[in-house]
């Protein structure tokens, strides 16, 4: 992973912090912490917290992204880093992927998979252990719960 994609990651981390705070202490929270998680959430929603490399072309990662997202409609998040090794050689990491299809693409993701396991009669709670075992990133808190699985299904 390149600087600027751990820049991002190290952000994400933070935000994620942030918002932890801004719950936990909403009497310390001012206006500028909770527009700051509320900002960067919104860049990362829109696929814009992207490192893109010195001299690679703008476009070339909306193709990528294009790309990501039309793998993500019928292959998990960890399927789709081997497929974009395997048959693109591009080589992500999972928070490179998260980084490039935004906060919404991971969301519809995670939905898409919670809901497929949920099918299968997993419990909330062996999801979010399963998520936590594969590291992937908790959209609020340092892990996944079965409350947050829970959430996520609505």
């Amino acid at each position: 992973m390149d600087r600027e994609a751990r820049l991002h990651q190290a952000l994400e981390v933070c935000a994620i912090r942030l918002d932890e705070l801004n719950c936990t202490y909403p009497h310390l929270a001012s206006e500028l912490s909770r527009s700051g998680v509320t900002r960067w959430r919104e860049w990362t929603a829109a696929g814009k917290a992207v490192a893109i490399s010195p001299g690679q072309p703008a476009d070339e990662i909306e193709q990528i992204r294009a790309l990501a997202l039309s793998l993500l409609q019928n292959n998990g998040l960890e399927d789709v880093l081997g497929l974009l090794l395997n048959e693109h050689q591009i080589d992500f990491s999972l928070g490179d992927l998260i980084l490039l299809i935004g906060t919404s693409g991971y969301v519809k993701a995670l939905q898409a998979d919670a809901q497929n396991l949920v099918d299968n009669v997993i419990s909330y709670q062996q999801i979010a252990s399963l998520w936590n075992d594969l590291d992937r990133p908790a959209l609020s808190g340092s892990q996944w719960s079965a409350k947050g699985v829970s959430s996520l299904l609505g």
